[in-house]
């Protein structure tokens, strides 16, 4: 049967340019799975950057090291709550394991909801609340075939058009019927990204916006060489 392959495809771009971006992406790939984590941090520029830096690279040794996805996600949300609380560098994150087979679990931390890809079509992750730590956290479960994936925004694209035309900005909706309306024109997995962020851009317009980063998660049929 052969096993699925996950492409990450990844656009972004920092607050100001010339800055570091807030917003981190990082993944790992293991024998057997396809981690993504998708961070944000606190504000903007060098300080949130390495915020979201810290969390991505935490989450991702961990696993490394063999703790399981939730163990590993609950231990960085206590770390969170801690820092929230004392005012050190503080993150919020999302984070993707799809295995070989195409079960894939996803878990948010104050992140936007994450968006099922499948055909032309998409729709949001059914996820249930778990409370870890005092914070309540979102949990989801599905299987993906090849041609299906998750897409991981930023609030800088959620919130994209704040103060610049829209009243509470772009919202997951918006976000969704524009992806949408992407896939039945015609626009490949790959390129969908890049065209979500430029969207994202345009609506913030001149206003000085947020970091803005979108990452797809997206199986493929494997090819063994």
């Amino acid at each position: 049967m052969g096993y699925l392959h996950v492409d990450i495809l990844t656009y972004q771009s920092p607050k100001r340019p010339g800055e570091p971006c807030g917003d981190v992406i990082g993944h790992d790939r293991q024998t057997d799975a396809t981690a993504l984590v998708c961070s944000d941090g606190l504000g903007s520029g060098i300080k949130a950057n390495i915020a979201a830096t810290m969390c991505v690279s935490r989450l991702l040794e961990s696993l490394r090291c063999g703790l399981s996805l939730r163990e590993a996600f609950a231990s960085l949300v206590r770390t969170m709550n801690y820092a929230r609380d004392h005012d050190l560098p503080y993150a919020v994150f999302t984070v993707v394991r799809i295995r070989n087979s195409g079960e894939a679990t996803v878990l948010g931390y104050e992140m936007p909801a994450p968006l099922l890809i499948s055909g032309r079509r998409t729709s949001l992750l059914n996820h249930r609340s778990v409370t870890v730590d005092r914070s309540v956290v979102s949990e989801a479960l599905c299987h993906l075939r090849p041609g299906e994936g998750i897409l991981c925004v930023s609030d800088g694209v959620t919130q994209a058009g704040l103060g610049a035309g829209l009243a509470e900005g772009w919202q997951t909706e918006g976000l969704q019927h524009y992806v949408d309306e992407c896939l039945a024109g015609g626009i490949s997995l790959d390129r969908l990204p890049r065209f979500v962020h430029h969207r994202a851009r345009e609506l913030w317009n001149m206003v000085a916006g947020d970091d803005c980063t979108v990452s797809a998660a997206v199986c493929r049929q494997g090819k063994c060489v």
